[in-house]
């Protein structure tokens, strides 16, 4: 399918969306079940993993899918034949651990886009092609602007990248006059990467051009830290929440609740003794309602929430929760104030070929790196780990390299690749413990 026609069909999900958002809650729970229904019948018609299981067509009877047992059965899990149309692929940012790449179909694309567009215009006036400023910090996603496709989305959504593994003053004042120059009424960006360059540019005296919101993703950004944005850009600062397999998830609407993208996902929680409801604590189940190339169906990502509804005064009939924990940024800091994502080495120490690695910060200029294995590092190795980090952190950074025999998920059942002490200390936030 052309470009064209899938950005016809964003168009059309999109004022399906802004019309079902106010829909009362029955008629959206409704309008769910039946793009259910669609969609089991299609992955027991149609995928291996789910045909070979020979399951009834009812969401209780499918198991949980992790991103752990899901990587080595991934081509199981196509949909044979593919459905028509372009295909895309997607992969998640492995900032906890490896990435997971998925395929999506058109028309699951378009209803992505659309959900995404939605919940960004909440709370202001904003259209889909309002020019913006996205600040973003994998290097997978620099390589895909030589894409044409990438290209010309970014083209016709007026969007303008800019990716930044790394942030200091200078790189702050280059990126000020950008914003300058370009004037978005919007700026999109990871947490980390906002909150990095309002710190900078705050300290220097600087300020941003006028702009009508600005949108956090990736991330959890913290209620102090939300202030000082707010009154850093003088707009209204909110949140995007959402996973590169499965699209948005939810947005902050302009009361500050969490709503949900329910015309496009079924979630559930798993709590703790194991159950699954649709309601509560635990780790986050989603089933992506619309990808017939992939169906993600009970598909856990790793994240803990708290699905139990809140009230809204919004009007919006979309269901609420009253928690997303975790996402918390993990980036490093370096002595002299500067910051570095964890884009900044995640993809060189993979290439490394060390089966695990963690890398945390002890303090202001202290970083391990703990690698799994049976085998010392070999020197060159080490050698090459000690130039990657004080290329970005400063040859004043103290590293240490630690073997360890296993690298193993914290006590909160987290197993991030960053653990940064010093700035959970500094946010009052327990630091997770090992085991």
């Amino acid at each position: 399918m052309h470009g064209g026609e899938t950005w016809r069909q964003t168009a059309a999900c999109y004022d399906f969306l802004l019309e079902s958002q106010w829909a009362a809650p029955e008629k959206l729970a409704e309008l769910q079940q039946q793009k259910l229904e669609r969609l089991l019948a299609c992955a027991l018609d149609s995928v291996p993993f789910y045909r070979d299981l020979g399951l009834p067509a009812r969401l209780s009877a499918f198991p949980v899918v992790d991103r752990q047992s899901f990587r080595p059965d991934y081509p199981r899990h196509l949909a044979t034949p593919a459905p028509p149309g372009k295909i895309y692929n997607w992969q998640s940012a492995g900032s906890s651990g490896e990435p997971v790449s998925a395929q999506v179909d058109s028309l699951a694309q378009a209803w992505r886009r659309a959900a995404m567009l939605r919940g960004d215009a909440w709370g202001c006036s904003l259209r889909a092609t309002d020019r913006q400023v996205v600040l973003w910090v994998s290097s997978r996603d620099a390589g895909s602007q030589q894409n044409w496709r990438a290209r010309l989305y970014d083209y016709v959504y007026n969007r303008y990248v800019f990716n930044r593994v790394d942030m200091n003053a200078e790189q702050a004042l280059k990126l000020n006059r950008a914003l300058h120059r370009l004037r978005p009424r919007m700026l999109v960006g990871y947490a980390s990467v906002v909150e990095a360059y309002a710190r900078f540019a705050s300290a220097a005296g600087l300020q941003p051009p006028p702009m009508e919101k600005v949108m956090l993703t990736s991330e959890t950004c913290l209620e102090p830290a939300q202030q000082e944005l707010r009154d850093f850009f003088g707009c209204s600062v909110m949140d995007r929440y959402g996973a590169a397999e499965l699209g948005p998830i939810a947005h902050r609407c302009e009361q500050g609740t969490w709503h949900l993208h329910s015309e496009n996902l079924l979630l559930e929680v798993r709590q703790a003794d194991g159950s699954i409801s649709p309601s509560g604590y635990g780790s986050l189940l989603a089933t992506s309602l619309d990808n017939r190339a992939m169906p993600l169906i009970r598909y856990e990502i790793g994240d803990m929430v708290d699905l139990t509804p809140v009230p809204c005064t919004c009007g919006r009939g979309l269901p609420t929760m009253s928690l997303l924990d975790g996402r918390l940024s993990e980036q490093l800091f370096r002595p002299d104030g500067g910051w570095l994502s964890p884009w900044g080495f995640i993809m060189p120490l993979r290439r490394m070929a060390f089966s695990k690695y963690r890398v945390v910060q002890e303090d202001e200029r202290t970083i391990e790196v703990q690698v799994q294995g049976s085998e010392p590092v070999p020197a060159e190795m080490r050698a090459e780990v000690e130039r990657l980090f004080h290329a970005y952190l400063g040859e004043q950074m103290q590293l240490r390299i630690r073997l360890v025999e296993k690298i193993l998920p914290l006590s909160n059942g987290k197993d991030p690749i960053v653990i940064n002490k010093l700035h959970r200390r500094a946010a009052g936030l327990p630091v997770p413990q090992e085991p």
